[in-house]
């Protein structure tokens, strides 16, 4: 059986424990703790959350959720080792700030170890279609200006039916496709 590493990365909020705990089929060990600073939540999560998926018969997948702070670098460094795929999950808001995303990108490089990479707009719900389309717009053209695949799609991370895409996208990307 093949094992493979699917990393949800962003900021506080943006859905990663959420979306782990969705797709996975066993118990998931979480890292959340109730934070001592106002973050605009109660929990946060201050280490690694893993789930962990059958896609078929022959492969399962591990699924992370990693703190989108830089300062959890030495989190990064483990998860970054052998990824089947990557997930920025970006929250969606008025205020678009795309630093968090760069960041990422320069730290995970995707393109130079031909990681598929996929952001995932979360909270879409929250916002009007026009503050969407205009975060797809400013995603397109950060992942366009460092030769990235411009795949930006919708996820509702609560939701196991709008989560369950994106494993199935990375699998298109991938250029090895696995058989699932």
């Amino acid at each position: 059986m093949e094992y493979r590493k699917l990393a949800f990365i962003g900021d506080v909020g943006s859905g990663k424990t959420t979306i782990v705990r969705t797709l996975s089929e066993c118990g998931v060990v979480s890292t959340e703790r109730r934070s001592t600073t106002d973050i605009g939540k109660e929990f946060t999560t201050v280490g690694i959350d893993y789930g962990r998926i059958m896609l078929s018969p022959q492969m399962a997948l591990g699924l992370y959720g990693v703190p989108g702070q830089q300062r959890f670098s030495m989190l990064w460094s483990h998860v970054n080792r052998s990824l089947w795929g990557l997930v920025y999950l970006l929250r969606v808001s008025e205020e678009a700030d795309t630093s968090p995303l760069v960041a990422a990108i320069e730290y995970f490089q995707p393109a130079q170890n031909d990681t598929p990479f996929v952001v995932a707009l979360s909270h879409t719900d929250a916002v009007s279609e026009d503050v969407i389309s205009l975060v797809s717009d400013i995603t397109a053209h950060v992942l366009d200006d460092r030769n990235l695949t411009k795949t930006i799609m919708e996820v509702d991370c609560r939701d196991r039916e709008s989560a369950i895409a994106i494993p199935y996208l990375i699998n298109a990307l991938r250029r090895d496709r696995p058989t699932v």
